[in-house]
């Protein structure tokens, strides 16, 4: 199954996740749960934002092709969760932007190709957990912090809101 940000994840729920001239927004604490071999969720020219400790986990085989995209929080002083990929391999990200995220990607079992990003103030821009073998390219990528990074506020403790979003359930 193909899923495009457009035709569906608006449709999860309109009071966690909305769109509003060509930017998504996700709102604080809601984690969209992207599940199942057979799901790819296509983030290609989007702007999403997301509230604190907002972000999206591609689980069970699902994958993300996100390509000239940027990912960043609504409050700019503030941050986000960022992507979580557990047990799913073959992800695709590229040309995309990271920002102000507490991991913008966190690959636990997971692997992915993760090329000519940019990864802006991110308390840890990428992380590689539990993989002995990362055959996927990392290359290419930024990571910037500026002189002002310590105005963000890294918080420690979250408090999730799952929203299912898998082949079953739209």
């Amino acid at each position: 199954m193909f899923l495009s940000p457009s035709s569906h994840l608006a449709n999860i729920t309109a009071s966690k996740f909305f769109y509003s001239q060509f930017k998504y927004y996700v709102t604080d604490n809601t984690i969209i749960n992207v599940s199942g071999n057979t799901t790819t969720l296509d983030l290609t020219n989007v702007d999403i934002l997301f509230g604190k400790w907002a972000g999206i986990d591609f689980v069970k085989g699902a994958k993300v092709r996100a390509n000239n995209s940027v990912f960043r929080p609504c409050d700019l002083n503030s941050t986000w969760r960022g992507f979580g990929f557990y047990d799913t391999d073959s992800n695709i990200i590229d040309e995309s932007l990271f920002k102000n995220a507490q991991k913008g990607l966190y690959f636990e079992h997971s692997t992915g190709r993760v090329t000519n990003n940019q990864f802006h103030d991110n308390q840890i821009g990428l992380q590689v957990y539990g993989v002995d073998d990362f055959n996927e390219a990392i290359t290419g990528n930024t990571f910037i912090v500026d002189n002002l990074s310590d105005r963000i506020d890294y918080d420690t403790l979250p408090c999730y809101v799952n929203i299912p979003f898998n082949n079953e359930h739209f």
